[in-house]
């Protein structure tokens, strides 16, 4: 067994930050988290490989330092880590000599910007490096078990039977000592009272019973310590008959099988290995059918079986011979077999004693495993995996566990560890066909430009199993990527204008080897940090090609200019990020045509300034017009306000727009010309000018202008007998009004003119308020024209002359007032004792003024008469009672002096709004002091009510 190694068993222990785990260490060990031994520290000339758990919260550029003890001092020299190494486990090399024999601490630490953060739990490591037995070839010092009887019969099943194994080299407490009887295995594991006795081992009946009878059953012991560091081969085997009673038919014989039990497999050479079963009478018979058995014990593992069956043809005596395939032999170097049979017969089984046979020679060393994907040793970076071929073995069994090991060193000298275990089948325990362990991608990539060091391990499936065989590593080189191809646009262009990409310009990224999990950084690199644009994704798990939109606002800041593109891979497998070639895409805006402007409403290049009242409309439209293009009208007229400086306006992806010209601007090129023509800017192209168009325009005609006018005129009169004071002169809001346009406002009768606004500016658009002069007024004669003349200017030289309005004046003219029917006294009750004029009349004129006033039918006023002299007050007023003894209408006339009369109609009604219920109640009308109106109002009456007096206003009809 010199070649057996330790297993290689990785820690599972998690917490937040869980320990690291030492390649090839071995767990569990009693008081420890993990075990260091000879093997251990063999495994990689480099150092101890020892992998630190992928933490969530590192990022690039952070510190990765691993103490030892209490030393404050790291164990090798931070690690430094790059993209690639987030999300993934960590290795490094720790210096073998600081695995010195004994207890030991190991634990990491995450640093960032010097400050140290995420301390993990320690790993606590027990190194041994001595190995039981010490370390001479051979039997290493291991002494041959004493078996206290010989030969074993069935009186000893019941008691078992003793068997001592006694002292060797570097024996230790945790050693664990396994002894084999026939195959069967026994352990036991040392306390401090072993360590200077013999530790003696009590074989029972029912391990007796399942080794079997054998003349030569082989009894030998191994020992491996506490953190699996074997002993290099067997003890001598020691011979014990066993003759229980349970075996009725003799064992196989051998050939080439020497006096001590063993078979060299040296003079075996290529031969296959012969076991003969010699079938007589009466035990055997014709027909009978003889099942053999071959379990194989080697590596401390699991036995591995071999059944084989022949039938009885011909005539008895007879040998039957079976055979062992070669390979299988050879398997078993160093190890050992045990044979026996069962023979078959109609009435029942009969078994046979075991034979045990010894095998001298060393294993046949693991051939080197080949990858299919390789060519020369260099294996391709970008493989989609790599077929790890392991070949056909000595003695390959099913229940075999190979592990192949991908020991790989990146670039920069850093080292990666991936293992993987798979078991062997049945069918390709029993064929010669290769072995394929398929390694993935990830681990490939993660080498690129660097080395991997493949190689495999086998041993038994079995939880006892503590060794195993080791192949020699295959070197390999892993070689370099080259730049990946450049980012594509949408169209295969290299010249492009923005305005096209709404959504972005869309770049799509495609590489060879992608996978998910991929970093993609891409780069929009422009002149400055304006027009430049990056942008990271990660390849998702539909496997899409990564694309990435460069904003809209980003590609215009770079128009006029050339930017460059590329990415940058961060494979998810790890390794250096890999480079694209860049791409060079021109940005370019598309010149617009501008085509001429049209003012709206404008008629063979005459406008109606009326259509402007609000603001003139020129429409603008050209092929492919853009929201981002900037537009400046023109507007070429008078000089001041007829050319205003127009604001520069935005396009629109319509493809037009409609600006508005001030109304001002409309106004003061009344009776004019103006020239339209506008510019377009795009970007970083030129300003361009569209065609001009030159329009007449015109002037508001007199409907549209508001004629000035004297708020207390009726009509086209002015009697001045009806206000006192100054008249008003008012002008509505005017088409175009604006603060500060020019006024001319005159009052002209016959003989006069009163120039009341002169080059005046307007104060408010609301319109025009002006205050006409009593004085003025006064003198003018009865009957006299008076007429409203104003002039505005627009601005510039758009001067236009309002229609006039013309007023007659009145002077000295009489009015009459009256309530609106009167009661007539045919009404009244006949007790009534008031007077009955029940109507009154009121004259309005000049104060002083006098004249007559008459009325005509039966009413009279109240001097009994129907004609009645007058002379007005101070106030200009008098006030006439008028009443009738019948209902009828009458005309009531007045006249100042000799000036022409005025007519009043009087309506006297004799029927008092009653209804039903107030009947009832006989109701009854009498006057009231101070009930009847003036002439101004309507009349009143009160009313009695059933006898009780209430007092109700209502209107007479």
């Amino acid at each position: 067994m010199n070649d057996m190694q330790t297993d290689t068993i990785e820690s599972t222990t998690t917490s937040e930050l869980p320990a690291l785990s030492l390649f090839a260490s071995v767990v569990p060990v009693s008081g420890y988290d993990a075990g260091v031994n000879l093997h251990t520290l063999s495994t990689d000339d480099k150092g101890v490989l020892a992998t630190v758990p992928a933490f969530a919260d590192v990022r690039a550029g952070d510190e990765l330092r691993v103490y030892m003890d209490a030393d404050s001092t790291p164990v090798v020299a931070p690690l430094v880590l790059e993209g690639f190494d987030l999300g993934r486990p960590l290795h490094l090399h720790l210096p073998t000599e600081r695995f010195t024999p004994g207890a030991h601490a190991l634990r990491y630490r995450f640093s960032r910007n010097t400050i140290e953060y995420g301390n993990s739990r320690d790993l606590s490591v027990l190194v041994k490096l001595d190995r039981p037995g010490g370390s001479e070839p051979g039997h290493q010092g291991l002494v041959a078990a004493d078996v206290a009887v010989n030969p074993v019969t069935a009186e000893h099943l019941e008691n078992g039977v003793q068997v001592q194994v006694y002292f060797y080299e570097h024996r230790a407490v945790g050693d664990v000592i396994r002894l084999s009887w026939g195959g069967v295995m026994l352990s036991y594991t040392l306390v401090e009272a072993d360590l200077n006795q013999p530790v003696v081992f009590t074989v029972p009946g029912s391990v007796i019973r399942q080794a079997g009878d054998s003349p030569n059953l082989v009894v030998t012991w191994e020992v491996h310590d506490i953190v699996h560091n074997t002993s290099q081969s067997w003890a001598p085997h020691v011979s014990v008959v066993v003759d229980t009673g349970q075996a009725q038919l003799p064992a196989v014989s051998v050939p080439g099988l020497d006096n001590e039990g063993y078979i060299n497999l040296e003079v075996l050479g290529s031969d296959d290995l012969l076991i003969h079963v010699l079938a007589s009478a009466p035990a055997f018979a014709i027909g009978d059918t003889v099942r053999l058995r071959f379990t194989g014990y080697i590596d401390s593992g699991q036995p591995t079986q071999i059944d084989l069956d022949q039938t009885l043809r011909g005539s008895l005596p007879q040998t039957l011979t079976f055979s062992i395939a070669n390979d299988k032999a050879w398997a078993l170097a160093s190890g050992l077999a045990v044979v026996g049979y069962t023979l078959v017969k109609a009435g029942g089984e009969q078994h046979s004693q075991r034979l045990s046979i010894g095998f001298k020679g060393q294993p046949k060393a693991l051939s080197v495993p080949r990858v299919a994907q390789a060519v020369a040793g260099v294996l391709p970076y970008d493989v989609a995996r790599a077929a790890v071929m392991i070949p056909k073995y000595q003695g390959r069994t099913a229940g075999h566990q190979i592990t192949l090991v991908w020991q790989g060193t990146q670039l920069g000298g850093r080292p990666t560890l991936h293992e993987v275990r798979r078991v062997v089948t049945a069918s390709e325990g029993a064929g010669d066909r290769e072995l394929a362990i398929n390694v993935g991608t990830e681990h490939i990539r993660l080498l690129e430009s660097g080395s991997v060091k493949v190689y495999y391990q086998v041993r038994m499936l079995s939880t006892r199993s503590v060794g195993f065989r080791q192949s020699q590593p295959l070197e390999l080189r892993i070689s370099a990527a080259g730049l990946l191809p450049a980012p594509e646009v949408d169209e295969p262009v290299n010249e492009l204008d923005p305005h096209f990409y709404p959504l972005g310009v869309q770049v799509t990224v495609n590489y060879p080897g992608k996978q998910v999990g991929d970093k993609v950084t891409f780069t929009w690199q422009g002149a400055g940090p304006e027009s430049s644009y990056s942008e990271t994704k990660a390849v998702d798990s539909s496997g899409a090609l990564p694309t990435f939109r460069v904003p809209q606002a980003i590609a215009n800041a770079g128009l006029g200019s050339t930017v460059l593109m590329r990415y940058e891979v961060e494979p998810a497998l790890g390794g250096r990020p890999l480079p694209s070639q860049e791409r060079a895409l021109a940005l370019r805006s598309v010149a617009p045509v501008p085509q001429l402007p049209q003012l709206t409403g404008a008629q063979n290049g005459s406008y109606d300034p009326m259509l402007g009242l609000h603001g003139a409309q020129v429409l603008i439209s050209y092929p492919g017009m853009r929201d981002s293009d900037r537009i400046v009208l023109f507007w070429k007229g008078a000089a001041g306000a007829g050319t205003p400086v127009l604001p520069e306006r935005a396009g629109s992806d319509t493809g037009s727009i409609t600006i508005s010209v001030p109304a001002a601007a409309v106004a003061a090129n009344f009776n004019g010309s103006v020239q339209l023509y506008y510019e377009v800017l795009r970007n970083e192209l030129a300003a361009l000018e569209s065609p001009r168009q030159t329009v007449q325009i015109g002037a508001p005609s007199a409907d549209d202008l508001p004629r000035p006018r004297i708020d207390e005129a009726n009509g086209s009169e002015l009697d001045l007998d009806l206000f006192e004071g100054d008249a008003r002169i008012s002008v509505s809001a005017w088409p175009f009004i604006a603060l500060g346009q020019r006024l001319w406002l005159e009052v002209r009768s016959a003989n006069a003119t009163l120039p009341l606004l002169v080059d005046s500016p307007v104060e408010q658009v609301a319109g025009l308020t002006v205050a006409l002069p009593r004085e003025f007024l006064d003198e003018l004669d009865d009957g006299s024209a008076l007429s409203l003349h104003l002039r505005v200017n627009f601005g510039g030289a758009a001067t236009l002359d309002f229609p006039v309005r013309t007023y007659t004046v009145r002077q000295g003219q009489l009015h009459i007032g009256v309530s609106d029917s009167g009661l007539a006294r045919s009404a009244l009750p006949e007790d009534w004792t008031l007077p009955t004029q029940t109507c009154a009349v009121t004259l309005v004129g000049r104060s002083g003024a006098q004249g007559s006033l008459s009325v005509n039918g039966s009413a009279q006023f109240d001097n009994d008469s129907q004609q009645l002299d007058f002379t007005l007050d101070a106030k200009g007023e008098f006030i006439a009672w008028l009443g009738d003894p019948y209902a009828e209408t009458v005309l009531v006339s007045a006249a100042i002096g000799t000036g022409q009369a005025q007519h009043v109609p009087v309506r006297f009604t004799d029927v008092f709004p009653f209804d039903q219920q107030q009947e009832d109640q006989r109701v009854r009308a009498r006057a009231a002091s101070g009930a009847l109106a003036n002439g101004r109002a309507a009349n009143r009456v009160c009313f009695d009510a059933g006898g009780s007096p209430m007092s109700l206003t209502c209107r007479l009809n």
